[in-house]
């Protein structure tokens, strides 16, 4: 875990909190394990609870092991699809139980949920289980929109002793980087614009869709 990352996003939560309570806005956060379907129900139901109703969810936990295929361990296999394909299925069925008619729910997948790329096998294939399961969701509720986003390469906050720059830092990230138009990392607010815009009315006759925001990768 990037710890400092971590830090740097709770004072950030904690700074948005005092600006929606001082304008009067309802704001909660609520610790959450996906993995848990018990804690998905409760943070679903606090929320409904609180604020009346789902006008849209987006669901972007996810972890990711270097792992080649041949060399998977029933621990790094259930780590990854624990996380990022059961716990969109635990997220998800809930969420379309609370959605309102009309509005949205965006699943985060990936740029490798299209296409494999070693040594990233299971989580190639938990990003494909989330494409596959929103299609399936938007097929059986028309009345809500279900749609993934499937980013590329993004710039995160560093971990400690790393330079703070919008630069690859692994070779991985230089191969992906390579395959793209601009040849850069992504803006975490390219894919939040991206969200935004599928989970507002502006996107009303968009569903079942996977919207690449990855420079290219995959054009």
């Amino acid at each position: 875990m990037n710890e400092d990352g971590l830090v740097k996003a709770i004072e950030s939560l904690r700074g948005d909190v005092s600006e929606t309570r001082k304008n009067q806005q309802p704001h909660i956060y609520i610790r959450v394990d996906v993995r848990d379907s018990t804690s998905v129900n409760r943070w679903i139901g606090c929320t409904v609870e609180q604020l009346g109703r789902l006008d849209g969810a987006v669901n972007f936990a996810g972890v990711a092991k270097k792992v080649n295929v041949i060399d998977e361990t029933d621990e790094s296999w259930a780590v990854q699809m624990d996380v990022n394909a059961k716990g969109i299925v635990f997220c998800i069925r809930v969420q379309l139980k609370h959605t309102e008619k009309g509005e949205g729910i965006v699943s985060a997948a990936s740029v490798n949920g299209q296409v494999g790329w070693e040594p990233l096998g299971s989580y190639c294939a938990s990003k494909h289980a989330i494409i596959g399961l929103s299609r399936c969701a938007a097929k059986e509720s028309p009345h809500i929109r279900v749609n993934c986003i499937a980013p590329g390469q993004s710039y995160t906050q560093p971990s400690p002793g790393l330079a703070p720059c919008r630069l690859p830092r692994i070779h991985g990230s230089l191969i992906l980087i390579a395959r793209q138009a601009q040849k850069s990392e992504c803006d975490p607010l390219e894919v939040a614009n991206v969200i935004a815009f599928l989970l507002g009315d502006e996107a009303s006759f968009i569903t079942g869709a996977v919207w690449n925001v990855d420079d290219g990768y995959n054009c």
